[in-house]
C-alpha cells in the first residue's frame, strides 16, 4: 500500500499478514526521519497519516510495532507539533 493513499487503511487491511508487517515496519523507518525532511508540513501530514492508520493498524496486528509507532507519535508531537 502506497503511503498517502486515500484507500490506504482498506488497502491494508486487505493485505496479507507479512505484507502488513513490511509495510508497517518500512513506514516507521521513513517516518522516524520525518524532522529532517525540510518540509515541516509534509512531516506533520507522515504524522497524521501514522497515528491515524499505522499505529492503529500495528496495535491490531503487532505490539511491538504498535509500541514503536506510539512512541515514535508522542515524540513526534511533543516536539513538532
Amino acid at each position: 500500500p502506497r503511503p498517502g493513499s486515500v484507500t490506504l487503511l482498506e488497502d491494508l487491511l486487505a493485505s496479507e499478514p507479512d505484507v502488513i508487517l513490511v509495510a508497517l515496519a518500512e513506514r516507521l523507518d521513513q517516518v522516524r526521519h520525518a524532522h529532517m525532511w525540510g518540509d515541516l508540513a509534509e512531516a506533520r501530514e507522515a504524522h497524521q497519516e501514522a497515528s491515524e492508520v499505522y499505529l492503529k493498524m500495528a496495535e491490531r496486528t503487532h505490539s511491538l510495532l504498535a509500541t514503536r509507532y506510539a512512541h515514535w507519535c508522542r515524540a513526534f508531537s511533543e516536539r513538532y507539533l
